[in-house]
C-alpha cells in the first residue's frame, strides 16, 4: 500500500490546510533545490504537527467524555433494574404475606428476578464496554491519521525530488555533459535511493502507528503483518541490488 495510506484512516483535514506557510527570504537563502526541498520539509511538517496536535487532545477529551458518558449510561441502565427489581420482589412480598403464594412459589420467584438482575447489570456492562472501545478506535485513528498525513507529505516531496533528479540527468545526458555509460548508472542509482527511501518510509510509518497506545487489537495485528511483510521486501530488494 502507499505509506500515506498505511493502517487506518482519519485524522487529516486535506485541502489548503496542509500547506505550509514557508518564509520567502529562507528559501531564497538556500544554496540549490535539496535546501529548499528540506525547508519546506520542516516547515510543513511543523504546520501539521501544530494543527493536528489539536485534533488529539480534542480527540482524548472526547474519549474521556465518551468514557464518563458510558459509565454513566451502565449506572442508570442497574439503577432502572434495579428498582424493577425492588418493584416486584416488593409485590412477591406482599403476595407471601397474604399467603396468595406457598414458600416454594416465592423462592422461584426471587430467583428469576436474580436472575433477571443479573443479565440486565451484564447487559449494561457490556454496552459501556462497546462505548469506551469505540472512543479509542476513534481516539487511535485520529493518532494515526497525523502519522499518515506526515508521511504523505514526505512522500510527495520525495516523489517531486525523484521526478527533478531524473530530469537534471537526461538533461546532462541530452546536452552530451555525461556518456550512455554514466546516465545509464546515474538513473539506475537514483531509482535506487528512491525505493530505499520509500521502502524505509513505509516501515518506519508503520512502527510509528503501532506507538498508537490505544490501537486496537485487529488493527495492530493488521500492521503488524504489513510492517513484517514490508521488512522482508526490503531486506530482499537490498539483497538484490547489492
Amino acid at each position: 500500500r502507499e505509506e500515506n495510506g498505511a493502517g487506518l484512516s482519519g485524522g487529516g483535514n486535506g485541502g489548503n490546510d496542509n500547506k505550509a506557510t514557508v518564509s520567502t527570504s529562507k528559501t531564497a537563502g538556500a544554496n540549490n533545490m535539496e535546501e529548499v526541498r528540506e525547508i519546506i520539509m520542516e516547515a510543513t511538517r511543523k504546520t501539521i504537527e501544530d494543527r493536528l496536535k489539536l485534533v488529539e487532545e480534542g480527540s482524548e477529551e472526547e474519549m474521556k467524555l465518551s468514557a464518563q458518558y458510558a459509565e454513566a449510561e451502565m449506572a442508570a441502565a442497574v439503577a432502572a433494574a434495579r428498582k424493577n427489581f425492588d418493584k416486584q420482589k416488593g409485590e412477591l412480598d406482599a403476595s407471601l404475606a397474604q399467603r396468595k403464594i406457598s414458600q416454594e412459589e416465592y423462592a422461584k420467584g426471587i430467583e428469576v428476578l436474580n436472575e433477571e438482575m443479573m443479565a440486565a447489570e451484564l447487559a449494561a456492562e457490556h454496552e459501556k464496554n462497546e462505548a469506551i472501545s469505540e472512543a479509542r478506535k476513534n481516539f487511535a485513528n485520529a493518532e494515526i491519521g497525523r502519522i499518515s498525513e506526515f508521511y504523505a507529505v514526505q512522500k510527495s516531496l520525495r516523489d517531486t525530488a525523484y521526478v527533478e533528479e531524473v530530469t537534471a540527468i537526461e538533461q546532462e545526458y541530452a546536452e552530451g555533459l555525461i556518456t550512455k555509460e554514466e546516465y545509464e548508472r546515474s538513473m539506475y542509482d537514483a531509482k535506487v535511493r528512491y525505493e530505499q527511501a520509500s521502502a524505509l518510509a513505509v516501515i518506519e510509518s508503520l512502527e510509528k502507528q503501532l506507538d498508537a497506545e490505544k490501537m486496537t487489537d485487529k488493527d495492530r495485528e493488521k500492521a503488524m503483518r504489513e510492517l513484517a511483510k514490508a521488512r522482508a521486501d526490503l531486506a530482499k530488494k537490498e539483497a538484490d541490488d547489492a
